[in-house]
């Protein structure tokens, strides 16, 4: 499956050319969960709160400052897109067998799947993601350790604890699914946030002209 994704030549990444908005909110809202029946815990409504910050941040832009954010964040994606088709390290949190397992997460060159690679066979895929399945990812810094499972909080140490993400898709019609996971470092874990949001928002777009040639 995974070999299928990454070898799909559909997309360019050297010339990759998306339309990205700016100060997006997340592509759902938390507070959007499925009831009991499915996979995800139903998150408290003050995981995602704004703080005075954030909503200072979300003012109005002049066009000139739009630009500058736009070509900001196409070189953030391009740069990024073009590092985890190659694959960048993380570690995933199996609740399964009550492990951290060092490993490393992709994204296949359509921009389509999120893949978190089998620790034991780079080949083959822990969990594969669909980009525009996403409805939320989570963080410890921006909506705190209530957001996250208590299985998950003691398997990881508290001073890796700040790299923590969790992401929540749909599987089918019905079927939630969530997996977590920490990142590297600080940096690296702000630019996955940010990147998958906006390839989020990508993902959920109708294709333009360009895209359906």
């Amino acid at each position: 499956m995974f070999a299928r994704c990454c070898c799909n030549e559909t997309t360019d990444l050297s010339n990759l050319n998306l339309t990205l908005p700016v100060h997006e909110e997340k592509p759902v809202q938390g507070t959007e969960k499925p009831g009991a029946e499915t996979q995800v815990m139903v998150m408290q409504e003050s995981c995602h709160a704004k703080t005075e910050e954030q909503a200072m941040s979300s003012r109005s832009l002049s066009p000139e400052e739009k630009e500058q954010e736009k070509a900001r964040l196409q070189q953030l994606v391009n740069t990024f897109a073009k590092k985890a088709v190659r694959g960048c390290p993380c570690t995933y949190i199996s609740t399964v067998s009550k492990e951290r397992l060092e490993t490393q997460y992709r994204i296949d060159k359509s921009l389509e799947f999120l893949i978190i690679l089998s620790p034991n066979d780079k080949n083959k895929p822990e969990i594969t993601c669909p980009i525009a399945g996403i409805e939320d990812i989570y963080s410890v810094v921006e909506d705190g350790k209530s957001c996250f499972p208590l299985d998950v909080l003691s398997l990881v140490p508290p001073e890796h604890t700040e790299l923590l993400l969790m992401v929540v898709f749909r599987s089918g019609r019905d079927k939630h699914i969530r997996f977590c996971m920490t990142e590297a470092t600080r940096e690296s874990r702000d630019v996955f946030l940010e990147c998958l949001r906006i390839l989020c928002i990508y993902a959920q777009s109708p294709p333009s002209s360009s895209q359906q040639r």
